[in-house]
């Protein structure tokens, strides 16, 4: 063993301190020490999939590692993966298990808590994932996680549909349905998770399954509403929509000393 500099005795030292101070010390330890996978292992995941890898030593990471929410702008993923379908996706949750590295699934990067990126792990981008289906003569309709509101909206007015949404047109749908999914409709037409018929989701161990009421219904159930990447990654969403004609809105403003009254005459409608 060769020896030591300063640096290296000194990180060696706090190790050993933190190891023998903090509870479950060489437990935490041993996670600061895991490395992150070289160059090799990111070529290996990049053979598994379609869809392209950006690493930080390509040009077109910066782009596709940006959320929409500047909060997050200092977290750096290891890598992003547009992912092309869910093989791709089943690609790199496997790998991702195999190596210890940690995963966000992203839709349309909105997220307010920044569940859209990860510090250090592989990001998977379902943004290619946008189709938006419309079975003949009924009002079921096949959306992808990365459809953003605005193609969902389009495509479903242009058959006289909807469904209940958000009201910023650059949301991913993915993330808005698994989070619940509330916007101007949702008094009438309930929320964006309601909708939902089945899934088509990864789950950690890289399967693909269907969930719906008599197929992982437990599952089901967990994911409408319990938020994007807690329980799978979901590569197809089947909803009832329903039909529409027409639709109006407006805005109502008050002198902040009214707040209780507007409150009042709101829950009165």
């Amino acid at each position: 063993m060769g020896e030591l500099d300063r640096r290296e005795a000194l990180q060696l030292f706090g190790v050993g301190l933190l190891a023998a101070l903090h509870p479950g010390g060489f437990e935490l330890v041993s996670r600061m020490s895991r490395r992150a996978p070289g160059a090799s292992l990111l070529r290996a995941l990049e053979r598994e999939v379609r869809g392209p890898l950006y690493t930080r030593s390509e040009p077109g990471f910066g782009g596709a590692a940006e959320v929409y929410n500047s909060r997050y702008d200092d977290v750096r993923p290891l890598a992003v993966l547009r992912a092309a379908g869910a093989r791709d996706v089943q690609a790199a949750v496997q790998w991702a298990a195999k190596n210890d590295v940690p995963v966000a699934a992203r839709s349309g990067g909105h997220s307010y808590a920044g569940y859209s990126t990860v510090r250090n792990g592989l990001v998977i981008d379902l943004r290619s994932l946008d189709r938006v289906t419309v079975s003949s003569g009924s009002r079921s309709v096949r959306i992808g996680p990365g459809a953003r509101l605005i193609e969902v909206y389009a495509g479903l007015a242009a058959k006289g549909l909807a469904v209940p949404g958000g009201t910023c047109p650059t949301v991913g749908f993915g993330g808005l349905a698994l989070g619940g999914g509330y916007g101007f409709a949702s008094r009438a037409l309930g929320m964006t998770c309601d909708t939902i018929e089945s899934m088509r989701v990864v789950t950690a161990g890289g399967s693909l399954l269907t969930a719906d009421e008599d197929t992982n219904a437990d599952l089901f159930w967990a994911l409408r509403g319990g938020g994007g990447g807690n329980f799978g990654i979901v590569t197809r969403f089947t909803v009832n929509a329903s039909r529409e004609g027409s639709a109006a809105f407006y805005s109502a403003s008050w002198p902040a000393g009214a707040t209780e009254d507007a409150i009042a005459a709101w829950q009165g409608l």
